[in-house]
């Protein structure tokens, strides 16, 4: 990319976008996949829908979706900065450019006015015992998704306590799903949401020998170990898949440097994240089914014309076979006329050259003959012609 910025109007950047797939244009200007996405979602700039490029590629019929008329709230210009420009490590880019490394979630000291799902969820979890492991599990639904210890269990509310807070300030919200086997607490935003769940880690430890064991050889004493909790928590967030099957997995873990406290606005800025491109692999999916359902319909559009088509040929075909049979018809009767009027006078001519011998019995029965052989062959002679069919299907039964 050049050193200098590169401002595009809302029309050169949707050029751009439907002439160069999306992850070589954002490649060109220095952006992720996502931020140029955003930046046409910003700019209300339509993108080629998922398998665009590869039916481009192998000669299939596209369409390319034209620019919608700009809302008042669309972005008109962007400005891409220079590499040059950039900030200094830790600082992300956002919306409307660069910006600081984001900042510490506010998590107070103690419970202060807590959330419903908090203050409901800590009055089930305080009453339970711990199991062999020391951790505190809820059996019921409605409770939130947690596996700590006691000691630690103020924590742990404290921090989804400012977790929740904050998500629903920036117009989310938080509740719990109870149509599995155990309720699983999420975080939503429209439509999408994404699990969120505290796991405390667990160790084996040996346990020191008995007073009994003790009075004897070493040797003798029996290994016994039982597992307690660490104190070293982990924040779990899982979500369904975004593209090509693959499950979200997200893992905050608690350090010694770094606790999970100051881990909270991380976790909601990955959570925002996955929402986001959750929700545009959606409207992806739902542009190329669209797509797909129109080259469907243009397809059975084109069969229909196609049957169409056949239907009139089939048509005409028999039209000029009809019409062909008809002049063949009439050339045979033609033929069969004149070799009929042939015949008549050849009988005319016999008549004349043996008309005194006439009145014998085998020249009149010869006459009488060869004028039905005439009227036989003369089309126009219908009854006549009749007889001799019906003399030709029986000669043809013998």
């Amino acid at each position: 990319m050049s050193t200098s910025s590169v401002k595009l109007t809302r029309e050169q950047l949707y050029q751009e976008v439907w002439k160069t797939p999306i992850h070589r244009l954002s490649v060109k200007y220095g952006l992720s996949d996502v931020g140029l996405a955003k930046a046409c979602k910003r700019m209300d700039i339509p993108r080629p829908p998922r398998g665009y490029w590869r039916l481009k590629e192998v000669g299939a019929k596209v369409s390319q979706t034209s620019l919608p008329k700009a809302k008042e709230s669309t972005q008109l210009e962007i400005t891409f900065a220079p590499l040059s420009d950039r900030p200094k490590r830790g600082w992300k880019r956002g919306e409307q450019g660069y910006r600081a490394p984001t900042p510490l979630l506010d998590i107070s000291e103690t419970l202060q006015d807590p959330h419903p799902l908090i203050d409901s969820s800590k009055t089930r979890l305080e009453a339970l015992s711990e199991n062999k492991s020391g951790l505190l599990i809820a059996k019921v639904k409605r409770c939130l998704d947690l596996q700590v210890s006691r000691i630690h269990l103020d924590r742990c509310l404290r921090l989804l306590d400012a977790v929740f807070k904050e998500w629903e300030l920036r117009g989310n919200y938080v509740a719990i799903d109870t149509s599995g086997d155990k309720g699983v607490t999420v975080l939503r935003a429209g439509e999408e949401e994404i699990q969120v769940s505290i796991v405390e880690e667990v160790k084996e430890f040996e346990l020191e020998p008995t007073e009994e064991e003790i009075l004897h050889p070493k040797w003798t004493w029996k290994k016994r170990s039982e597992m307690r909790p660490t104190g070293n928590l982990t924040v779990y967030l899982s979500g369904d898949y975004i593209a090509n099957a693959r499950t979200f997995h997200r893992r905050y873990r608690d350090g010694q440097d770094a606790p999970i406290e100051k881990k909270g606005a991380r976790i909601i800025d990955a959570a925002l994240q996955y929402l986001e491109q959750r929700k545009a692999h959606h409207e992806e999916m739902e542009r190329e089914r669209q797509m797909w359902e129109e080259r469907r319909r243009q397809r059975a559009i084109e069969e229909k014309k196609r049957e169409k088509k056949a239907r009139k040929r089939e048509k005409k075909r028999k039209r000029l076979k009809k019409e062909k049979r008809r002049v063949e018809e009439l050339l045979e009767d033609s033929e069969q006329w004149a070799e009929a009027q042939r015949l008549r006078s050849f009988i005319e001519a016999y008549r004349a050259k043996f008309s005194e011998e006439m009145d014998e019995p085998e020249n009149s029965e010869w006459v009488q003959w060869a004028t039905q052989v005439a009227d036989g062959l003369d089309p126009l002679c219908k009854e006549d012609q009749e007889i001799r069919q019906k003399i030709d299907r029986e000669l043809e039964a013998l």
